[in-house]
């Protein structure tokens, strides 16, 4: 079941994947649709969820949100350093109207398990899927998978934001300001 996040309308997409120079998103862009299936629930009837579920021009699927997708996997220490952080803009800004999504990226059971471990304290504060590798969204990702990556995705599904990992403490610190700037921009007052 789809969680409403305010009534502003407004989703987040975190992805904390690795989009570098060559990832195939770029700001202005659509964001490309894909589906993914919630990390907790390992039955064929999982909820699975749809970029499109938050975002874009369809308001029959419910109210349009901005939208923060964050790819992570199990081995990636950046992606968990940076989940607080994820947790605090849902809580700040999810009443108007931010989703935040998590993708764990693992492909590997053992890599499941610990990422779901990992994202315990998200569960509940934001949408949490694993990637199956028939619908990897490769279109966010390109062919490297450098962690983390953050894609901030407008309400109107038009990516706003892209940002590459971060090489130092100080790149962390400016990222999270240009995002949070950016969500502040596109969220409701």
């Amino acid at each position: 079941m789809l969680r409403v996040v305010g009534p502003a309308g407004i989703a987040i997409l975190v992805t904390m994947s690795t989009l570098s120079a060559s990832a195939q998103v770029k700001e202005g862009q659509k964001a490309p649709d894909f589906g993914q299936r919630d990390l907790y629930d390992d039955t064929p009837k999982a909820e699975e969820y749809w970029v499109s579920d938050f975002v874009g021009p369809d308001p029959s699927r419910g109210p349009r949100k901005v939208l923060l997708l964050a790819f992570c996997a199990s081995h990636c220490k950046p992606c968990w350093e940076e989940l607080p952080e994820l947790i605090r803009l849902k809580e700040t800004y999810g009443k108007e109207g931010l989703e935040v999504w998590s993708v764990l990226i693992d492909d590997e059971v053992d890599g499941r398990e610990k990422g779901k471990e990992k994202l315990q304290s998200a569960r509940g504060k934001f949408v949490t899927t694993r990637v199956g590798s028939q619908t990897m969204p490769d279109a966010y990702l390109g062919k490297k998978h450098e962690l983390p990556t953050l894609v901030l995705v407008g309400a109107d599904g038009i990516i706003a934001l892209v940002l590459p990992p971060p090489k130092s403490p100080a790149d962390v610190k400016k990222a999270h300001a240009r995002l949070e700037e950016a969500i502040r921009e596109r969220v409701a007052p």
